[in-house]
């Protein structure tokens, strides 16, 4: 299976070129349309995305599947997600402490896709059995 990860685009179009990917998966801090703009130019079959720190709090558009705490099958793998990130500043949308994703994962279904978590101060990678991302 082959998958397009993105995150953290500032770019209001789509502007790096084109390929197949089976499966898109946005980890936060892009935009609606570009995401669509980026499965059209890779030619995905499945979009699954989480909301990032810095986007708005409104539901995605189809055919765009919102994985914060769900679980969801595709080929064969199991994608599970956690929008936001932890709270850096007092105001934003998507911000948690650092214990509120331990209580919002206690039922959450470990999925069989394992994504990198950073953080902007952090100095080494760790890696996770849920996909909880966080931004930057």
């Amino acid at each position: 299976m082959r998958i397009l990860a993105i995150t953290d685009i500032d770019d209001l179009r789509w502007q790096f070129g084109a390929g197949h990917a089976d499966l898109l998966l946005s980890l936060g801090d892009v935009s609606d349309p570009l995401i669509l703009e980026a499965a059209e130019a890779y030619s995905c079959e499945q979009i699954f995305a989480v909301k990032g720190n810095h986007d708005l709090k409104v539901p995605f558009p189809s055919p765009i599947v919102d994985l914060h705490l769900r679980v969801e099958e595709y080929g064969g793998l199991l994608f599970g997600g956690f929008n936001g990130s932890w709270r850096y500043k007092p105001k934003g949308h998507f911000l948690y402490d650092q214990w509120e994703p331990s209580v919002f994962l206690v039922a959450f279904h470990p999925s069989t896709f394992s994504c990198l978590i950073t953080r902007p101060e952090a100095s080494t990678i760790r890696r996770t059995k849920y996909t909880t991302v966080s931004t930057r």
